[in-house]
């Protein structure tokens, strides 16, 4: 008699951790997950977080326990925080603990929502990261993430994965895989369905993944690190991926002991040193999987560098007086934000934009739909963009009241005594967005994606 889909599922999982467990593990998956937060590293005072500690992303995860709904407080839209699953987070906590992203330029190869591209910016000093999405459509969730959390190390594309290694191989010092997976670590969240499960598809899902990594090996430079992760339990998608890089020359690189997780599912020694898991009925979060691997080093004696185009900065033009809104020419300074000392200028189609890297490779220019901070809009009178929050200080911010703030985050309307002009609503010190006083009136210009 053919097996139902549920009890297949069930028997893969006895084979993998046992029936005790897999009965436990099912168990799991039929209760709802605990809701959780990354908080922003740059941003939150690691001595004012709350909540309970996600263990393996320890201090910035944290269980989410407060009533509200963590996108519905001011906090939220102030870009204090990423609402993001505790098994997603460990991925790049993994990787942090073996590799140092300072100065590094990385790519994440399947970004969106943006969950891990901006877990691995807010640890890039003088790096960026390329946050790639193939799907287009899914870019705009990317980019509001990322504006929200107030990065501006991040370059958005949205590419084929075998354009971009034909395009930069051997660019990037460090690759991120969040294969598409079958998604079975996330059946207690209800986004994906055990009913629509199938054996087949995870084979699919093995092939693609297969595929993607081969365009990711292409894209690491010699002696860069590779981070693979699913949300799966799948062996053929987890440990089978890793020994398919094994093959094909890449090192494992030892994840530490003390990471409060589980071990990879295998008998090969080189990928359990090098991968960690997440049972829902063991750590308490949704499934996941990480494996963290190293690129052979290159030959002394051969080039290290590419022969690309770059585009460069144009910061000196565009800090001219003539050409910069003036809320921003008296803030600048005093955001740190001259050339060379934490960033640069660029302009694309009208927009200008804050960059953390003074050059990029003119392919990542040409096919960028944003890179770093959006400031202003120079083909609508010099308008301010979201990101220019950045460059927020002295008189241009207007603290307002809490009732004001839950307004104006909601793309109401608030009632100010301003003299005509642009200034950023900010509360109790956290700027929120831009606005501007018309005669009497505001305009509210809190994204509208934003607005709750």
């Amino acid at each position: 008699m053919k097996k139902n889909k549920e009890q297949q599922f069930f028997d893969r999982m006895a084979a993998s951790i046992g029936r005790d467990e897999a009965v436990q593990l099912m168990e799991s998956l039929s209760r709802p997950a605990a809701k959780s937060v990354r908080c922003n590293r740059r941003l939150c005072p690691e001595e004012e977080l709350k909540g309970e500690i996600v263990p393996w992303n320890a201090p910035f995860g944290r269980y989410w326990t407060q009533q509200t709904l963590p996108s519905r407080t001011l906090e939220y839209a102030a870009g204090m925080y990423y609402i993001q699953e505790a098994g997603a987070m460990l991925a790049i906590a993994a990787a942090e603990q073996v590799v140092d992203f300072a100065g590094k330029i990385v790519l994440d190869l399947t970004a969106a929502p943006g969950g891990k591209a901006t877990q691995a910016a807010e640890l890039l000093t003088g790096g960026y990261i390329v946050a790639n999405e193939v799907v287009k459509k899914r870019t705009a969730a990317l980019t509001w993430n990322i504006n929200r959390l107030r990065l501006d190390n991040v370059i958005v594309t949205s590419l084929p994965t075998a354009l971009l290694a034909r395009s930069l191989p051997g660019f990037f010092d460090i690759v991120i895989v969040d294969a598409p997976c079958s998604g079975e670590g996330l059946f207690q969240r209800g986004k994906h369905s055990l009913s629509k499960w199938s054996e087949k598809n995870v084979r699919f899902c093995a092939r693609r993944q297969e595929s993607i990594l081969r365009d990711a090996l292409e894209l690491l430079r010699p002696g860069g690190y590779l981070v693979y992760s699913t949300c799966t339990f799948a062996v053929e998608e987890n440990e089978n991926q890793v020994e398919f890089l094994l093959e094909r020359g890449l090192r494992p690189v030892p994840l530490p002991a003390r990471l409060p997780v589980s071990p990879a599912v295998t008998g090969n020694k080189k990928v359990a040193a090098c991968a960690r898991r997440i049972f829902p009925h063991r750590e308490g979060g949704a499934g996941a999987f990480v494996a963290v691997l190293q690129k052979e080093p290159r030959s002394r004696d051969l080039p290290t560098e590419m022969a690309l185009d770059y585009a460069f900065h144009n910061t000196r033009e565009i800090t001219a007086k003539a050409g910069f809104p003036s809320i921003l020419t008296g803030n600048a300074n005093k955001q740190d934000l001259t050339p060379g000392s934490s960033g640069y200028f660029f302009e694309k189609s009208g927009v200008v934009s804050f960059f953390s890297y003074e050059r990029v490779p003119v392919f990542l220019f040409q096919h960028s739909l944003q890179l770093g901070a959006p400031f202003f809009d120079r083909r609508r009178g010099n308008e301010l963009m979201f990101g220019a929050v950045r460059a927020a200080a002295g008189e241009a911010v207007i603290e307002v009241s809490e009732q004001d703030a839950e307004s104006y985050i909601r793309g109401e309307e608030i009632v100010l005594d301003l003299t005509a002009g642009k200034y950023f609503v900010s509360y109790r010190g956290m700027v929120l967005g831009p606005i501007s006083a018309v005669g009497k009136g505001t305009v509210n210009k809190f994204p509208k994606a934003l607005q709750r």
